[in-house]
Parts: C-alpha cells; sequence; structure tokens
C-alpha cells in the first residue's frame, strides 16, 4: 500500500470594522489570524489522529506564532 501525499487547508471568515488599535490590516491577518486559528488546527489534528486507532495520535507542539512568524517574516516577504 503506498501513501499519498495530501494537503489539507483550514479557512477562516474573519470580519473587522475597522482597525481600532491601528496596527495594520496585514498585521491582523498574517499574525493575529493564524494566532487564532492555531489552536483549532493542534485540536482537529489530535482529534483526528486519536480517532484512527491505527496510529498513535499526532499531538502538535504549542508554539509562540508571533515569534515563528517574525523569525520568517523575510521569508514571507520574498514569496509574495
Amino acid at each position: 500500500m503506498s501513501q499519498e501525499e495530501e494537503t489539507k487547508a483550514i479557512v477562516a471568515l474573519i470580519k473587522a470594522n475597522r482597525d481600532q488599535a491601528q496596527v495594520g490590516i496585514d498585521t491582523l491577518i498574517n499574525k493575529n489570524a493564524v494566532a487564532i486559528l492555531y489552536p483549532y488546527v493542534r485540536a482537529l489534528v489530535s482529534g483526528i489522529t486519536n480517532a484512527s486507532n491505527e496510529y498513535p495520535a499526532l499531538i502538535l507542539p504549542t508554539i509562540n506564532v508571533s515569534q515563528i512568524l517574525g523569525e520568517h517574516s523575510t521569508d514571507l516577504e520574498i514569496s509574495d
């Protein structure tokens, strides 16, 4: 049995009336949205892999999203 590589995505609808804190829409989308969604992704991945009963659950580590994105911000700017 061969394993196929699959890509999955989590899509979120984020509605903002205005940037009250004046941090910038790009920051709100690129950093805050990732920070908000990551715990849900962790729980989803853990739940799905735990329910398989074939493999042990995959538990993603907790991360400091701001730090990770800050380290890779130059990579993101280059790829845009």
